[in-house]
């Protein structure tokens, strides 16, 4: 392999300097501009003619040539291109579920960007597919997701935990026993199946429907197709508005949906904003 492909014809410090020649057409304004000794300037643009056909000297003044004003130009454009990124936010990308980033990061967002993060932005993705993939392919910086990763690479905090509560739009139920419940139909989440919340003598009720998301299944429960159990940050408003009622007598309530922080170990650009994202979670 040859590897002089990989070295860069000139080094910054000659690129600047071309740069400033192209603008200044003075040594001693040059060297001004970057706070260095005239002799040393001199020195440097003698020794930068004798590298590359960039330089010439007309009169006793040094001048560029051709190509030495296209360099000039090109430094130009690199420099602009470098304090673009350089003031460009910084955009860090969250994955959680549609229904954590609704109903509990998006109204927490005020407390999480503090003054040190004004220049932060966020991006929130719906998770879908192998969450510990993205994270550590890159396609993620943070996930905010259930369980514990498994690869080593990736850390995680627990922060925040919900109850699993029964719910239903009919009043009457939440006056009911939780047999009496059983017996009516319910709607289920694929992912948080009745039968797999219930004792095994239990008497599983008929499932009415089924969704792949909290949405579908509060939905229905809402429009009165069944009774069904949700994690409790995402019908509490449904709550307190009276549109759905807790069932009390519901006999898993101690079973709880835990949430963790992931992200990948040693990963400076996000570490600081992921410890104040915990901070504000476990503060709540």
């Amino acid at each position: 392999m040859n590897h002089e492909i990989f070295n860069f014809p000139f080094e910054t410090n000659e690129m600047r300097l071309l740069y400033f020649l192209s603008k200044e057409k003075s040594v001693k304004t040059v060297s001004e501009k970057l706070g260095r000794d005239q002799t040393t300037i001199t020195r440097q643009l003698s020794n930068l003619s004798k590298k590359h056909p960039v330089l010439q000297k007309n009169n006793g003044l040094w001048t560029l040539t051709p190509l030495g004003q296209e360099i000039a130009k090109f430094s130009h454009k690199l420099m602009n291109e470098q304090k673009q990124m350089i003031d460009k936010p910084c955009v860090i990308r969250i994955a959680t579920t549609k229904e954590f980033s609704e109903w509990v990061l998006t109204p927490l967002l005020s407390k999480i960007f503090s003054d040190s993060f004004d220049s932060t932005r966020l991006s929130i993705h719906t998770e879908t597919g192998p969450i510990e993939r993205s994270l550590l392919d890159g396609r993620i910086d943070i996930a905010i997701t259930c369980g514990k990763p498994i690869d080593p690479l990736i850390k995680y905090k627990k922060v925040s935990s919900f109850p699993l509560i029964c719910i239903s739009s009919d009043p009457v139920d939440a006056k009911n026993n939780f047999e009496n419940l059983l017996k009516k139909s319910a709607v289920e989440h694929t992912g948080l199946t009745i039968k797999s919340l219930l004792d095994a003598q239990a008497i599983t009720p008929e499932i009415a429907l089924q969704f792949d998301h909290i949405a579908g299944v509060r939905g229905a429960c809402k429009a009165g197709i069944g009774w069904s159990v949700l994690p409790s940050y995402s019908v509490q408003n449904d709550i307190d508005n009276g549109e759905l009622f807790d069932i009390p007598n519901f006999k898993i309530n101690s079973i709880k949906e835990q949430f963790s922080v992931w992200y990948l170990r040693d990963y400076s650009i996000v570490e600081n904003f992921t410890k104040n994202l915990i901070k504000v979670f476990k503060d709540e």
